[in-house]
């Protein structure tokens, strides 16, 4: 008998090897129709992996960050999809899942443009209506490489893992097939809402000794609802964060003002050389002496400047969801954002 050990400390014992997905189901058909993936012994395993030994399983969801994960990978893969249906050109790069969504990158002719994104996302949805399997196969390296033929980047990651003597990983959904060691979801039906928040241009593998790619932004959700509530809190975000803009502006100013002060009253007096006679004027009577006027002190500024500072930071140290990035046409990624996005695994 095979013992499978669950979250709670129960354990359920199997006669045979059968799939995650089966099991699932078998535990209950509620859980399996909201499970994205598992964990096995702590690694992250495919619902179509085989349970055949004694081990310690969790099922995830949507709920969880791995699960979440891997419905953003499938939804990565539907919009490559979509794209390759309607701009057949295309070259596909790599599509991974990210916080709060996923990207793929593509090298096509000319820029994505807002109405692009509004085809591929409706396009995006007829592929998830479909409900299409989504089958995970391997092959060996040359054979690999004629599968992926007219795909130079997919050619490029071949090669590079070629070295480790093993298989090369694929997925294939309908009529697209795509390098991937996964995981992802059983089928392309729970990815139930799509949006497609941008899109920017990418160096390909981070370099700007590479190709400019089209680099195209979303976020997937099982619900309707769930988008709607997720763009509503981006749309507040955006809101909070033009409000605190507006805050620092001012503070800013008020420095500046205060620098202004101080460099006028410290200003040294000057005069202009007499031109013309004037008549002698009798001499009054002394007055009173007056203390001159105390010039501003650079204490007393550095101390305004200060408080204006300290002002400044704590309207930025209170955390706040990032806004909805607006679509956009391509453009050069920084060096250090070009750092961060580099990837040379498959995906």
């Amino acid at each position: 008998m095979i013992k499978i050990t669950l979250k709670d400390g129960s354990v359920k014992e199997l006669a045979a090897p059968q799939s995650i997905a089966d099991f699932t189901k078998d535990l209950s058909m509620g859980l399996y129709r909201n499970a994205c993936c598992a964990l096995v012994d702590g690694k992250v395993a495919d619902l179509c992996d085989l349970l055949d030994h004694d081990c310690a399983v969790e099922i995830l969801t949507f709920e969880d960050e791995q699960g979440q994960r891997a419905f953003n990978h499938t939804a990565s893969h539907i919009l490559a999809q979509a794209v390759q249906h309607l701009f057949p050109g295309a070259k596909l790069a790599i599509g991974p899942a990210i916080e709060d969504g996923f990207y793929y990158d593509f090298d096509v002719p000319s820029p994505f443009t807002p109405e692009d994104l509004e085809k591929l996302e409706a396009e995006m949805a007829a592929i998830a209506k479909q409900d299409l399997p989504i089958e995970r196969f391997s092959l060996p390296v040359e054979e690999a490489k004629k599968l992926m033929a007219d795909q130079p980047y997919k050619l490029e990651l071949i090669e590079e893992h070629a070295g480790k003597g093993e298989a090369i990983a694929f997925r294939r959904q309908g009529d697209f097939t795509d390098l991937c060691a996964g995981p992802h979801l059983m089928s392309t039906g729970p990815v139930k809402a799509v949006k497609l928040t941008s899109c920017t241009g990418a160096y390909w593998r981070g370099s700007e000794k590479n190709k400019m790619l089209s680099r195209i932004y979303g976020c997937a959700f099982p619900k309707r609802s769930m988008l709607e509530e997720h763009l509503a809190r981006l749309e507040e975000a955006r809101r909070t964060a033009s409000a605190r803009i507006n805050e620092i502006q001012d503070q800013m100013r008020s420095c500046i003002q205060a620098l202004d002060r101080i460099k006028t009253a410290n200003a040294p007096a000057t005069t202009t050389a007499a031109t013309t006679r004037v008549a002698p004027v009798v001499p009054a009577a002394p007055a009173a002496p007056v203390a001159p006027a105390p010039k501003a002190s650079s204490d007393d500024v550095a101390d305004e400047i200060s408080q204006n500072i300290e002002a400044i930071i704590g309207t930025t140290t209170d955390s706040a969801p990032k806004a909805a990035p607006k679509t956009e046409q391509p453009k050069e990624e920084t060096k250090k954002e070009a750092e961060e996005k580099k990837f040379v695994s498959i995906d």
